[in-house]
């Protein structure tokens, strides 16, 4: 005769998961050895993975068939085990969101329900051993095996908001679907009435112009939308008090605080850094100094927004995660910022966007104006970002830069780069011809006064020289040449372009 359904199929309320396959059955026959047929989809479990005991020659259980509580917990919960982030993620359908479950967190789950098949199949002294840390790290195994999935083939173009998923190119709002597979939401709701009046003329058209305006709306939808497809990564720099800050806070607000994490250049070349990015979308990092991008993990920035995929490093646990650089940046500076190149200019040149705020800050500034802003325009400024995100899925992702823009970031990379730069420039080879260190260096302090650059000490000048030389006009340093009857260093055959003078430079476009 049939019993009630055991607990560990109809105790939990069923997930959309289990009413997208099958209904579950009222009754169960205990063992599943009567005239009576096992219910869906306990009966599929059995046909795939077998009875629910091992037994012994005499036909007695000795011991749990060790499928059978992960192949339950994976039918009645949508739980994926994700191949690169080599973690567990289950479905929220309150909120759409699929959360990471620690590995501790899912063994006491599956310790829990071990339990609840002992006591319904009335088995309790043999499921009691089933959940030692051996057997339990094993059905973890088993449910990995059954649960392997993938984050990285999910649909883009989407922004996840408070009530519902944004299809951006439409404008349709659909509910939340495990299908979406999505991991990170902005904590406002859609409305496609709402607006941003004081965010945009008290925060932005203050400080900057439309064509800037219309880049960080650009960038922002992108960052909404939770992949760096255009491989970019945002600069704003200039006036301290211009609004940098409180334009970042209610971005971070607007994303979402636990989709950022903090930028580290400094810690990026460090084994165990990227592990904190796992989840993350959007980095920030805020009012840095000058030479943020100089530091030595910095080249590891250009992987994190370029696509690449990076393979971090747990502390205490053996293994890793593998992310992808989708990543989106934004920083911040009231100093000029300069790169560490390492002869990867054009790589660099690809990557950085760049705002300058060049008016003067406000005489009233409000207090904490970028969280008052989120809470009177949240909806409004998602809006604005939406629309940013729709003109860029209509670009390709490609974010179009005007000559103006190009030439800030291009001035960036010359001033990072200034004694290559100079050498390139202003040194030419000439027959007869010799300059001496010093008439280079002093001329390299003329070309840099020229356009607003800062310059290095003249040791590391007079070190990096040579090599410089070499690269450039295959000119080697000699110590035999004469000046005022003495002898003195430099390099033969070459003389400047412009008989000893650098002219008058153009207004640096990364200079406010």
């Amino acid at each position: 005769m049939a019993t009630a359904s055991p607990s560990f199929i109809t105790t939990q309320e069923p997930s959309q998961k289990m009413n997208n396959t099958l209904e579950l059955a009222n009754e169960f026959a205990p063992g599943v050895l009567g005239d009576i047929p096992a219910p869906d989809p306990f009966e599929e479990i059995i046909a795939k993975h077998g009875e629910p005991f091992i037994l012994s020659v005499k036909g007695k259980p000795t011991s749990m068939n060790p499928m059978l509580a992960p192949a339950v917990y994976a039918s009645r919960n949508d739980v994926i085990h994700d191949g690169l982030t080599r973690s567990f993620y289950e479905y929220n359908p309150a909120d759409g969101i699929w959360s990471a479950t620690p590995p501790d967190t899912m063994r006491g789950k599956l310790s829990d329900l071990i339990f609840e098949i002992g006591n319904d199949l009335e088995q309790p002294n043999i499921t009691a051993k089933e959940r030692s840390d051996s057997k339990l790290v094993g059905a973890v195994n088993n449910l990995r095996t059954l649960t392997d999935g993938r984050f990285d083939d999910r649909p883009s173009g989407f922004i996840h908001c408070e009530n519902g998923m944004l299809a951006v190119a439409t404008g349709i709002l659909r509910p939340f679907d495990p299908s979406f597979r999505s991991r990170n939401k902005t904590p406002f709701r859609w409305d496609e009435n709402a607006k941003c009046p004081r965010f945009l003329s008290e925060l932005l058209e203050p400080a900057i112009d439309a064509h800037d305006i219309a880049l960080i709306q650009l960038y922002i939808g992108m960052a909404l939308m939770g992949r760096n497809l255009a491989q970019r990564l945002l600069l704003l720099t200039g006036t301290a008090g211009g609004g940098k800050s409180q334009f970042v806070i209610a971005i971070e607000g607007l994303v979402g605080r636990l989709n950022c994490a903090q930028l580290r250049t400094e810690m990026l070349a460090e084994r165990f850094e990227t592990e904190r990015l796992v989840g993350k979308t959007l980095l920030l990092g805020r009012d840095v100094p000058g030479n943020f991008l100089q530091s030595k993990g910095a080249h590891v920035l250009k992987a994190l927004t370029g696509g690449d995929s990076l393979d971090t490093e747990r502390k205490g646990v053996m293994g890793g995660h593998t992310i992808d650089g989708e990543f989106s940046a934004i920083i911040t500076s009231n100093s000029r910022l300069k790169v560490r190149l390492d002869g990867d200019t054009d790589a660099w040149r690809r990557r950085l966007l760049i705002v300058n705020y060049c008016q003067p800050k406000t005489e009233k500034p409000i207090p904490d104006f970028g969280r008052v802003l989120l809470n009177e325009e949240g909806a409004g400024i998602l809006r604005w970002a939406v629309d940013g995100a729709r003109r860029l899925l209509d670009l390709g992702y490609k974010i179009p830069v005007s000559s103006d823009q190009q030439a800030r970031v291009d001035s960036l990379l010359f001033e990072s780069d200034a004694l290559r730069t100079f050498v390139g420039q202003e040194l030419i080879v000439g027959t007869g011809s010799d300059l001496t260190t010093s008439e280079i260096v002093e001329m390299f302090f003329a070309y840099c006064d020229a356009r607003h650059w800062k310059t290095d000490s003249v040791r590391n000048i007079e070190r990096d020289l040579p090599d410089i030389m070499m690269e450039i006009h295959r000119a080697a340093k000699s110590n035999s040449l004469f000046r005022d009857e003495k002898a003195a260093k430099g390099y033969r055959g070459i003389k400047f372009r412009q008989n000893g003078t650098v002219g008058t430079a153009d207004s640096n476009p990364y200079v406010c």
